[in-house]
């Protein structure tokens, strides 16, 4: 099996059952892996204008890079001139998962983690609810998150709260 190496930028597409996915290559975050920008939506083929992708919508999610580059399910489609995104400073963790409500699925305390700390909170500011949520997905539950239109958001109590 081939392995090509994804650089800052790549923009690599998903094979889904109902057409594909598109996930663009931020980098690396020493604790969680590579950083990818996860695109809103499903898509019947590859935009001819990649470019037009860094005002796109979507979330970001951690992958083991390597690993993600042998999967037959994706291939690199193209490059950016630059990632979408930073590699973000601190990201917002499940403290565990003994704080996700069985009934709705909301997360009831989070850890933001960055810097080399990791700060407990049990309600977020307007600011720490923009931060990226550190999913650690598996392929199939990636696959299933872009098709169902999932959003990290809907792990929060009150998304939308100032």
């Amino acid at each position: 099996m081939t392995t090509t190496r994804i650089e800052p930028g790549d923009v690599l597409s998903i094979q889904l059952g109902s057409g594909i996915g598109l996930l663009s290559y931020v980098g690396e975050r020493h604790t969680l892996g590579g950083v990818f920008w996860v695109f809103d939506g499903v898509l019947r083929s590859v935009p001819e204008d990649l470019e037009l992708l860094l005002e796109a919508s979507g979330w970001v999610t951690f992958l083991p890079s390597k690993a993600i580059s042998r999967q037959p399910e994706i291939r690199r489609v193209g490059t950016l001139s630059r990632p979408v995104i930073p590699v973000p400073e601190h990201v917002l963790m499940i403290a565990d998962l003994g704080y996700v409500d069985r009934d709705d699925g909301k997360v009831r305390a989070w850890s933001i983690s960055g810097g080399g700390t990791r700060l407990p909170r049990t309600e977020l500011s307007s600011e720490e609810r923009k931060l990226p949520v550190a999913s650690l997905p598996s392929l199939p539950v990636l696959i299933e998150s872009i098709e169902s239109g999932w959003r990290p958001e809907r792990l929060m109590l009150d998304p939308l709260a100032e």
